[in-house]
């Protein structure tokens, strides 16, 4: 079993290697031309061709993996991509030594960006064996830190170290990416067998049949459970990068491409969360812990709805976004439904290159049929049974470069399950797809909230008015106390924090001043719950706003939060998110003196 997992793991990794050159030869490329006027023009054609030539050698000889099934060729070919990686880590990252010095800090700045994107995006390709991207990446990081900390400038030390604190928060991606690509494979064995046992005694269907139902089960309790620690250095890492932002607009006169690098971190890292949330959605999903709202809905809402969120990404294609007026009502979730349609367009969207994006709704007798229809590249017969499966990905994909983790179909199937409607589709290669829901019609009047419709919050208090605010933080996990800290003391508020409530109050006392915010884990360990810590803290600080911070997906502690009667704020929280929290929690707050705990 475990050399199976290698061999599967490996099969991924080197499926990823081979997509490497052309990446790098444009990456390199572009860093030639970005040093060709400061740097020698022989050393930069010898690093160039050294590093795509290197890539170029692995995809080479990576051909040759796909014909060896033995578990020496295994054992073999694991040491091979160890030594590449390590080999690219090394002749790639030297870019940080030898272009580093004698040249403006626009280039410098530029440098430090690609390599690190360079960096991320090793997470994905070798991730699912942790071994081979530490190879790769320890070597590929450590020239341009150290650059940086010897660089003798005022930004080179913080720099230096947001870089190694980034390489060690990439390195517990890999590890967590391993860790969840063993499980989900081990998942899929014991699926493949459950479903052998079904073909080789059908004597025993039923009893088969519930088997393959609690693994698949099993797998939907592992990524609600691994939901909090997953979510934990992601929140972590996305504040941290809010504060190389504000940190950046301070600086830009120094440093005038730190602010795009870091939003290019922060695209990347909206990448990762979008990717998460959607196995988070698969999870709940498969779990039943989606509430429902039904009720009397009218599609013209979600037409307007549709024409808002997805018009502007169609045209920015090219592409006619033809949106039919409807006064059709239907029996149904509102805010559901809206994804099911909005999946299929946004698909729809992704795989047209030219012609139109069609929605209309079509009134039957029992139901109503919205109809996304598109003039792209088509379904193969072979693949239509399959595009609604989880994590399968059609070969258009791979034809038009689109990634994804093939999971918005599957959703878009077991909610329609959930709503009692149903998906057809109709394709054809070259022409286009027809993609069709029905849902229950009504003629009821009392419509329900439509997807349009949104809470009015308090407005948010602007960070200046945040300034000297004293904040108390408790979470049991070091990374995500720390990052909590940094965003708020960019904000000028004083942090006291601890992993435990009596840690953070004993700051507070030692300080000799009042608590005026608590911000709150839920899961603070096996016997203590965030609700049960904000009473004990509350108590020595009663005019505190308090709000509870969670990584938590489980119905009953989600449930229980809520309960509480606080305000819950779901990790990972985003700078603005959290600012938000804190304004509607102050203005509800009625006005105190402030008095020391």
């Amino acid at each position: 079993m475990l050399l199976r997992l290698r061999a599967d793991r490996l099969a991924f990794v080197v499926k990823q290697a081979n997509r490497a050159p052309v990446f790098a030869l444009v990456t390199s490329l572009y860093i030639v031309y970005l040093m060709w006027d400061y740097q020698s023009h022989w050393k930069l054609v010898a690093w160039s061709g050294g590093t795509v030539g290197l890539l170029l050698a692995r995809s080479f000889a990576c051909r040759f993996f796909l014909r060896l099934d033995t578990p020496e060729a295994v054992r073999t070919w694991i040491g091979v991509m160890l030594a590449f990686a390590f080999l690219n880590g090394v002749v790639g990252g030297s870019a940080g030594f030898l272009f580093f010095d004698d040249v403006p800090d626009n280039q410098r700045a530029q440098l430090t960006m690609i390599l690190g994107c360079w960096s991320a995006a090793a997470v994905s390709t070798a991730g699912y064996l942790p071994g081979v991207f530490y190879a790769f990446q320890v070597p590929f990081l450590a020239p341009v830190t150290l650059s940086w900390f010897l660089s003798g400038t005022d930004e080179g030390v913080p720099l230096g170290l947001l870089l190694v604190l980034f390489g060690v928060l990439e390195m517990l991606f890999a590890r967590d990416n391993g860790r969840m690509a063993v499980e989900s494979l081990r998942i899929k064995y014991d699926n493949i067998w459950l479903i052998g046992q079904l073909r080789r005694r059908q004597a025993e269907a039923t009893q088969a049949q519930q088997e393959a139902e609690a693994a698949n089960s099993a797998k939907s309790m592992f990524l609600a459970a691994a939901s909090h620690d997953l979510r934990q250095p992601l929140q972590a890492l996305s504040l941290f990068n809010e504060v190389l932002e504000a940190e950046a607009a301070k600086n830009s006169g120094a440093v005038p491409r730190l602010a795009d690098l870091a939003a290019k971190f922060e695209r990347s890292l909206s990448a990762l969360r979008d990717m998460f949330e959607k196995l988070l959605d698969v999870s709940k999903l498969d779990a039943g812990q989606v509430p429902l709202s039904i009720g009397p809905c009218a599609l013209q809402d979600l037409l307007d709805h549709l024409e808002t969120t997805l018009g502007p990404s169609a045209r920015a294609k090219h592409l006619d976004f033809i949106v039919h007026p409807s006064a059709e009502r239907v029996e149904s979730d509102p805010h559901q439904l809206a994804r099911i349609v909005c999946n299929l367009a946004e698909n729809a969207i992704r795989y047209t290159a030219r012609g139109s994006v069609a929605l209309r709704v079509i009134p039957r007798r029992r139901h109503v049929v919205i109809e996304v229809r598109d003039t792209g590249s088509g379904i193969a017969p072979a693949e239509r049974h399959r595009v609604f499966r989880e994590f399968y990905q059609s070969r258009r994909s791979e034809a038009e470069q689109q990634q994804g983790w093939g999971l918005g179909l599957h959703i878009a199937t077991l909610l329609t399950a959930m709503l009692h409607c149903r998906i057809s589709l109709h394709s054809a290669v070259g022409e286009g797809s027809v993609f069709r829901v029905f849902v229950p019609r009504t003629w009821r009047d009392t419509l329900a909230r439509s997807p349009n419709d949104v809470q009015v919050s308090a407005p948010p208090i602007a960070t200046e008015q945040l300034r000297g605010m004293a904040v108390a933080i408790v979470d049991d996990d070091e990374s995500v106390r720390a990052a909590l800290c940094a965003l708020l003391a960019s904000w000028q508020c004083r942090t006291f924090d601890g992993p435990d409530p009596e840690t953070a109050l004993a700051a507070l006392e030692r300080a000799g001043t009042g608590a005026d915010a608590i911000l709150c884990d839920y899961r603070l360990g096996p016997d203590l719950t965030g609700p049960d810590a904000l009473v004990a803290m509350l108590r020595r600080h009663p005019g505190a706003v308090a709000l509870i911070l969670t990584g938590d997906t489980s119905e009953a502690r989600l449930h229980d939060a809520q309960a509480s009667g606080y305000a819950v704020l779901h990790k990972p929280v985003t700078g603005r998110a959290l600012r938000e929290a804190l304004s509607v929690a102050l203005s509800q707050a009625p006005p105190r003196l402030d008095t020391a705990a």
